[in-house]
């Protein structure tokens, strides 16, 4: 059996994040296995966890052992035997290649030695060690182009040297020549490991892609892993993968997905059709969502997870409930951001769907101050994932710095002109929901003006920010007709502010047919597609193509 290929990545900086981009290269259409502690139990010695993963890693597979000295045990002796095990599993795995990566250099401490140490017995495994900073990736030991040789190459560099070097910075030792090596890194790594490191950023009050490309998000919610089915709706009619590539088909190319803490506990799930769905049986909810996330990123879906209700079964005024902490929503949105850290289309969080009812904004009440609370969560995700944008939506009404004409659950942002977020502007993105007559006949809606007097109130409660902030619909929608007449109306008008204003990011409501009050893009058979819906749809993304192409012909 051929013996895996295998590196060595030392990252300046989380190695999830730093050297995502690299190693998404060059496993290619290989299936990528990512082996980090996010994944154990709190029962589970990581070391033992870590090598029965490689033992039991697929024929062919890409590895992926994110911060391999994490899994390190603490006990001198035991550290010896896992260095030694895990070089034995490495040489035995039917992995295809298997990359060992650890943010490097360590904090200073009695560890590093036996860390080094280590490493250096995989020195003789290795095709290569790179040094990987958001500047670019430094070859410290020759790549191999060909099959790795029965003898050792006279001109690698001992990894013993490079972890000397590196431990050296740690404890001021850094010399002038190792700081030219990295200056001298050359263009195309720097090209590959650059961006990466930022992910995506808002400049402007656009939105950008890692690589610098400016986005235009044509989304569409999916709902279902936030209710007490615990997975997404409409798997009952047709196959998971079927509705995925129709949304593709459609032209969409993100997806919010709401989530309810309970789904992240590995719920049991149900409304499935295993016949339909037989890769699905005996699966979780946690394990569902896995699927579908990897495969709406597979297919270049950007994804936005939206913490939608914290019992799975109503929408809460607070980011908290006497029975759900502000710690435990916290911890929820940081779990979310370490899981899929490794998916490059994974866009952001929403922290939290529709604040609204006792919900305050910039009153000082740190009980009901949505934008205190939404900066805490911000710091903690952005800290552990720095590579997401954070979406922030409104508050209902608001004491202070707020009209009195009605806003919707999540859409009142006027509060923002008087008390800003302490949120970086690059990872802010303002997310309102906005509807029309079918939800709520608000008084504005039986105007004699309607729909002339919608821009007015638009601009008031969210659009005022544009231009400044990246704002993006997070809801929008209804039955377009098939109800309220005014619903179409209030559509047509909607999508031409849209327009004028050069808001083209939305998430429209939705994908299922099952939204009581607004229906779906799908009919109730989850197949037959509202094509007048569509023809909207379509009318709005074509108006935003371009202005994209007016603004890149203008640069």
């Amino acid at each position: 059996m051929p013996r895996p290929r295998m590196y060595i990545l030392l990252t300046q900086g989380p190695d999830e994040v730093v050297a995502e981009s690299v190693i998404l290269q060059w496993a290619g259409s290989a299936s990528l296995h990512i082996l980090s502690q996010a994944q154990i139990d709190a029962d589970t010695a990581p070391d033992i966890w870590l090598l029965e993963a490689l033992e039991a890693a697929p024929r062919g597979a890409v590895v992926w052992v994110q911060d391999i000295l994490s899994f390190v045990p603490q006990d001198e002796t035991a550290a010896h035997r896992f260095w030694l095990q895990l070089k034995g599993r490495i040489q035995t795995s039917r992995a295809r290649m298997i990359v060992l990566s650890t943010p490097w250099p360590r904090e200073a401490g009695d560890a590093i030695s036996l860390h080094a140490a280590g490493l250096n017995r995989l020195a003789g495994l290795a095709q290569a060690t790179y040094h990987l900073t958001p500047a670019g990736m430094v070859p410290l030991a020759r790549p191999a182009t060909q099959p790795e040789p029965k003898r050792r190459r006279p001109w690698a560099v001992p990894l013993a040297l490079v972890l000397a070097t590196l431990i050296g910075a740690v404890v001021g030792w850094l010399g002038r020549g190792y700081q030219d090596r990295l200056t001298r890194a050359p263009e195309r790594a720097a090209n590959l490991a650059g961006d990466w490191g930022r992910g995506y950023f808002v400049e402007h009050g656009q939105i950008y892609a890692p690589t610098g490309e400016r986005l235009h998000l044509r989304g569409i919610n999916w709902f279902g892993f936030e209710t007490p089915e615990h997975v997404v709706h409409g798997l009952w009619a047709r196959p998971w993968r079927a509705l995925i590539d129709q949304m593709a088909r459609l032209g969409f190319n993100a997806v919010r997905l709401p989530v309810c803490p309970e789904t992240l506990r590995a719920a049991p799930v149900s409304s499935i059709d295993y016949y339909r769905n037989p890769d699905l049986k005996g699966k979780n909810s946690l394990e569902i969502l896995d699927l579908i996330v990897e495969e709406l990123d597979r297919q270049g879906f950007y994804i936005l997870l939206d913490h939608h209700r914290p019992d799975c079964r109503s929408i809460s005024e607070l980011w908290y409930t006497d029975f759900y902490s502000e710690k435990e929503w916290i911890q929820d949105l940081v779990f979310l951001a370490r899981r899929y850290a490794h998916l490059p289309h994974f866009l952001g969080l929403d922290l939290k769907n529709e604040p609204h009812g006792r919900a305050t904004w910039g009153t000082g009440n740190r009980a009901t101050d949505w934008d205190q609370a939404a900066a805490r969560a911000a710091k903690a995700v952005l800290e552990v994932n720095p590579r997401i944008l954070v979406f922030v939506e409104g508050v209902q009404e608001n004491p202070v710095c707020s009209s009195s004409i009605s806003h919707w659950y999540g859409g009142n942002l006027e509060p923002l002109g008087c008390t800003p977020l302490d949120i970086p502007e690059d990872k802010l993105v303002l997310s309102p929901h906005v509807y029309g007559p079918d939800v709520y006949m608000q008084s504005y809606f039986k105007d004699p003006d309607f729909p002339d007097n919608m821009p007015d109130i638009w601009d008031l409660h969210f659009g005022q920010f544009a231009g400044s902030y990246a704002i993006v619909i997070g809801e929008w929608g209804g039955r377009y007709g098939a109800a309220d007449p005014k619903d179409r109306v209030w559509h047509e008008a909607f999508v031409d502010y849209l327009i004028a204003k050069g808001l083209f990011n939305t998430f429209y409501w939705a994908l299922n047919p099952d939204s009581g009050d607004t229906g779906g893009i799908l009919l109730d058979d989850w197949t037959l597609v509202r094509e007048d819906k569509m023809r909207l749809l379509r009318r709005f993304w074509n108006a935003a193509s371009e202005a994209q192409a007016r603004d890149t012909s203008a640069e």
